[in-house]
């Protein structure tokens, strides 16, 4: 999203205009400018310049990979994938073994 639609946004929230309507004078889904509002501070919080710097902030940092975050995961992948098992069964079987990092292995 360019920062002249975060600008859009910002000036129709101001005018109490809802995500479906921004969406159609955008030409992009509704859901795309609710997610849109919501990361970034809500209706009445929106600023286009700040979720601008967001963006740029979070394109620019440099992300870890998450086999290399969390060493003990390609062997448990590996694993599944020698027992034939599917992405979907080894995603499940690595959140039952370890409960505890769930929120990392999303």
């Amino acid at each position: 999203m360019k920062l002249e639609e975060r600008e859009t946004i910002s000036r129709e929230l101001s005018r109490h205009k809802s995500a479906r309507y921004i969406g159609q004078l955008l030409g992009r889904h509704h859901s795309t400018i609710s997610r849109e509002i919501d990361r970034n501070g809500g209706a009445t919080a929106y600023r286009a310049v700040e979720a601008q710097r967001r963006r740029e902030e979070n394109l620019a940092r440099p992300k870890e990979r998450k086999l290399e975050a969390l060493p003990r995961l390609p062997g448990a992948v590996n694993d599944g994938l020698r027992e034939k098992w599917s992405p979907q069964q080894i995603s499940k079987r690595l959140r039952e073994d370890h409960p505890d990092k769930e929120a990392d292995l999303k």
